[in-house]
C-alpha cells in the first residue's frame, strides 16, 4: 500500500514515461514509503504513484545528473544502455545534458 494513499501500488502495470527506464523501484527506509532509485547516479525519489511522473524527468536533466552520465566511460554507458535504457533516449539526455 501507498504510505498517505488509499489506493495501491500497481508495480507490473505499463509505464509509459521516458524516463522509467532509468529507475529501479525501491524503498525509502527511513519513512518505508516506495521510491524509486536512478540507476545512473543512484539518487532516490518518491515513487510518481504519490506525484506523478514530472520528476522523474526533470531529475534526468538536472546538472547533477548530467555529469554523472556524462562522467561514465564508454563501457558503462554501454552496459547502461544495453541492460535497460534505449539508446535514443540515453543519446537524447546525453545531449541536453551537457
Amino acid at each position: 500500500m501507498n504510505v498517505g494513499s488509499k489506493q495501491p501500488i500497481a508495480w507490473n502495470n505499463s509505464r509509459n514515461a521516458l524516463s522509467w527506464p532509468f529507475y529501479l523501484h525501491s524503498g525509502i527506509e527511513e519513512t518505508g514509503s516506495p521510491g524509486i532509485i536512478c540507476i545512473v547516479c543512484h539518487q532516490v525519489l518518491r515513487h510518481p504513484s504519490e506525484q506523478g511522473t514530472s520528476s522523474m524527468g526533470k531529475h534526468l536533466l538536472a546538472k547533477a545528473h548530467s555529469a554523472k552520465l556524462n562522467e561514465m566511460t564508454k563501457s558503462e554507458v554501454t552496459e547502461l544502455s544495453s541492460s535497460t535504457v534505449d539508446e535514443t533516449t540515453l543519446a537524447i539526455l546525453k545531449r541536453e545534458g551537457s
